[in-house]
């Protein structure tokens, strides 16, 4: 068990180090642009940062974690390129950030902690399935499968989410309107629930080489992403914007959508 553990802490121990490294040189781009919503951008390509870093130093590269390092790679680039543009799109802040740098006495040094250490710290937490794969037990393809089947469909999800999104804010005329139709017409969330499915598909993908005493912790990750989407950053976050923006159609949008998960049939024949 001791070997466990400090095998375990030095794998968690060195990608954390990568990670707030990575932070670290975030922040201060922050500090020239005098934008914090760098952060955002910068989000998804951490994750790319770390996974690349453990298939290049560790000997094991197996066929698994290559189609790991494509599905993280792609789902990391897609993110940073649509939250990048949105970021090239607007010359201030946004409001989160512009809100806390009005609200919090020493601005830069909390928000170095509070916003890019942690960050970092949730990266490498949310990444455990994947740095794990150093501790390669054996293969089990039929898994690989499984998850990337998983995978995908939260990838297409999301990123569809995100089209129909941007389109609405786009050529939307009715500033009191909420965007309900699409995949928004599935669940109120449909952006998050591919998140969700995207980090569990990952976990899938990876526990069929990692050893069973670390299944566990493996599971730490998608367990943190979908409990952060659900009950801290995500859902509650946004839906309260919502309600406080469009209160009406809000109102009516909870009455007849479902929150995070579809409820099948009932989303398939809605129009």
């Amino acid at each position: 068990m001791d070997l466990f553990l400090l095998g375990v802490g030095l794998i968690f121990g060195i990608s954390l180090v990568v990670a707030l490294l990575y932070q670290v040189a975030i922040f201060i781009l922050s500090l020239v642009l005098k934008r914090n919503d760098i952060a955002d951008v910068a989000w998804g390509f951490g994750f790319v940062l770390i996974t690349y870093f453990w298939f290049f130093i560790s000997p094991v590269q197996t066929l698994g974690y290559k189609v790991v390092l494509f599905c993280v790679s792609l789902w990391g680039l897609r993110l940073t390129f649509h939250i990048g543009t949105r970021f090239l799109k607007k010359t201030e802040e946004d409001f989160r950030y512009a809100v806390w740098r009005k609200e919090w006495k020493h601005f830069k040094l909390r928000s170095f902690f509070q916003v890019y250490m942690l960050q970092g710290l949730l990266m490498t937490v949310i990444l455990m399935p994947v740095i794990l794969h150093a501790s390669v037990y054996e293969s089990m393809t039929e898994l690989v499968i499984v998850g990337f089947i998983m995978w995908l469909t939260g990838f297409i999800l999301e990123a569809t989410a995100d089209v129909q999104l941007s389109h609405f804010v786009a050529t939307n005329t009715d500033k009191k309107a909420l965007m309900t139709k699409g995949v928004w017409a599935i669940c109120r969330h449909p952006n998050y629930l591919g998140e969700i499915l995207v980090w569990w598909g990952i976990f899938i993908m990876t526990i069929g080489y990692i050893h069973p005493l670390y299944m566990g912790i493996a599971a730490i990750g998608p367990i943190v992403i979908t409990l952060l989407l659900r009950f801290v950053s995500g859902v509650p976050m946004l839906e309260k914007a919502w309600a406080d923006k469009y209160p009406e159609a809000f109102e009516e949008y909870k009455k007849t959508t479902p929150m995070l998960f579809p409820m099948f049939p009932i989303w398939v024949i809605k129009k």
